[in-house]
């Protein structure tokens, strides 16, 4: 995403990037106790039965809008960046409607196809990552300093700014269920995590070094000019390839996975055999939300902002299934009291 950065906490980019990834631990930590504590079922099945009918159907509402705005702001970003810095003469839609067909195709072809694209697409995306970061140390002018110049407050703001894009893990909620083997998924999935948040740290600091403490709050996409600093083979000039890459490989699995859940959940909601039929008709609101529901790339950055995006993904992300997880702790409680009381 275009803020993922922590630009703002400029010298004290590394502290606000643990805390940051140290809070989107612990909501993965709450998503995944709730979907392990239901492997067989769905967070649009289970809050049924959790907060009744009504209550879990209109969830589960929100939930489909939420996943197709993901998979629309996704493929607004990605396209934003192709047509910012490498093709700009093609219009944006026609990048949309590219990304989306190949979403749309791999859907169809199922969630293993989407999985055994994931295994070749992640270690790569990895491999280029931490080339980008080893790249950059011969360009680094700033290092983070201790003392903080920032207070606490002023950091946990930033380190919030942050936590939609952690809070994707949500998607869990989802695609547990879909698991052959859930054995050792959590502490598998944490693990993940926490790599990714290493990584995450590990791009905020290496970010801020290259580009300077002041220079990031208005940049687009300063990972992608970090790339472009990388001359380490005179023979190399455009590092920035690799970039691109990573990001249409994340961007693409982002995509296909915040389409594939809004698919499956409208299928598991109105309870339909299939959910092949709403490809087409899903895949066209993705196409027409991505294109005109930002007129422009300013736009398009206001409604990220935490005080837009955020107070949309947050609660969906993290405090909606905290509150699910409590009450359900509180069923089950209630429900073994009442049984000892009639065995009593």
């Amino acid at each position: 995403m275009a803020l993922l950065v922590f630009g703002g906490s400029k010298h004290d980019v590394w502290l606000s990037a643990i805390i940051s990834v140290i809070m989107g631990l612990m909501g993965c930590y709450v998503i995944l106790t709730l979907a392990l504590r239901y492997p067989s079922q769905t967070l649009i099945q289970y809050s049924q039965q959790i907060v009744g009918t009504w209550l879990g159907k209109i969830l589960g509402l929100i939930y489909i809008c939420f996943f197709i705005m993901s998979a629309a702001v996704a493929v607004r970003d990605f396209s934003e960046l192709i047509l910012n810095y490498t093709i700009d003469q093609v219009p944006l839609s026609v990048f949309i409607a590219v990304m989306i067909v190949m979403a749309a195709y791999a859907i169809f072809k199922g969630l293993s196809t989407i999985g055994r694209l994931a295994e070749l697409i992640v270690p790569i995306t990895f491999l280029a990552i931490i080339f980008g970061l080893l790249g950059n140390i011969p360009n680094a002018v700033f290092l983070p300093s201790f003392p903080l110049i920032h207070d606490l407050k002023y950091l946990i703001s930033e380190a919030m700014l942050q936590l939609p894009y952690f809070g994707l893990c949500v998607s869990l909620l989802f695609l547990i269920p879909m698991l052959h083997e859930k054995t050792g998924a959590k502490k598998t999935l944490l693990w993940s995590f926490a790599i990714a948040g290493a990584v995450a740290i590990s791009v905020a600091v290496i970010v801020v070094a290259v580009l300077g403490p002041y220079g990031t709050v208005a940049i687009n996409y300063p990972f992608f000019l970090t790339f472009q600093q990388i001359t380490f083979l005179p023979s190399v000039s455009r590092f920035d390839v690799l970039f691109i890459f990573v990001w249409i490989s994340i961007s693409f699995i982002t995509i296909t996975l915040s389409y594939f859940i809004a698919l499956t959940s409208i299928q598991q909601l109105f309870k339909t055999k299939t959910y092949r039929k709403f490809i087409i008709p899903l895949g066209l609101v993705i196409a027409f939300i991505a294109v005109y529901a930002f007129p422009s790339f300013h736009h398009f950055k206001q409604f990220l902002r935490l005080e837009r995006f955020g107070l949309i993904a947050i609660p969906l992300e993290f405090i909606i299934p905290s509150i699910i997880l409590v009450i359900s702790y509180f069923k089950q409680t209630h429900r073994h009291q009442s049984r000892g009381r009639v065995h009593g």
